[in-house]
């Protein structure tokens, strides 16, 4: 193979690579973090049969690392939603531990992510309120057995969009939550049987 064949197919190989670089990707979808954006219901007992409530609110202008100003948000993104998961887990005394547990969708009461929201993993949606200051979720849980449990927010990420989504134009954001020891305690509850006729 002569040289100046090599030369050309080295430089149309950096072209390529340049051409599909993620640099475009990463500079589209910014990451915010947000602590404690959760309140609960003080009640700590519940019975079968119950709803327990909770709330995740926060500002749609958000602080973001390296910047001093706020970050809008909605401004940025243009989406009136952002999706989320949570999970509920239940106390083992067999593992000594908190383990994760399916919930029926149909025990699950709350605003869910619109049919257009592509973020992957999504089923809640926190919405912009009437004052378009602040994105709301209220959620509630039919509690359907007895135990001890939690609602698990430690791997919580709110997106305001598909995070893979590769629109060029689309500025995607996703809010890591993460929670104080008081704030999780506070989310742990009982449930026990109900003894009324």
């Amino acid at each position: 193979m002569n040289k100046g064949f090599t030369l050309i197919l080295f430089a149309t190989a950096l072209l390529q690579v340049g051409c599909y670089s993620d640099d475009d990707f990463y500079n589209r979808n910014v990451r915010l973090r947000l602590t404690d954006a959760v309140s609960f219901s003080e009640q700590q007992e519940y019975t079968v049969g119950d709803t327990l409530v909770f709330e995740l609110k926060f500002s749609r202008y958000l602080e973001e690392e390296g910047y001093d100003t706020l970050l809008d948000v909605f401004e940025t993104t243009g989406s009136e939603e952002f999706g989320y998961r949570f999970d509920i887990v239940r106390f083992s005394e067999f593992s000594d531990s908190f383990e994760r547990i399916g919930i029926n969708d149909s025990n699950i009461i709350g605003a869910r992510v619109s049919d257009d929201f592509s973020s992957f993993g999504s089923d809640m949606a926190a919405r912009l309120d009437a004052d378009r200051q602040e994105y709301v979720s209220k959620v509630g849980v039919i509690l359907v057995e007895t135990g001890r449990f939690r609602v698990d927010l430690d791997f919580l990420e709110l997106n305001s969009g598909s995070y893979y989504d590769f629109d060029s134009d689309t500025v995607n954001i996703s809010i890591r939550h993460e929670q104080s020891e008081d704030n999780r305690a506070a989310g742990e509850f009982t449930v026990i049987e109900n003894t009324g006729g």
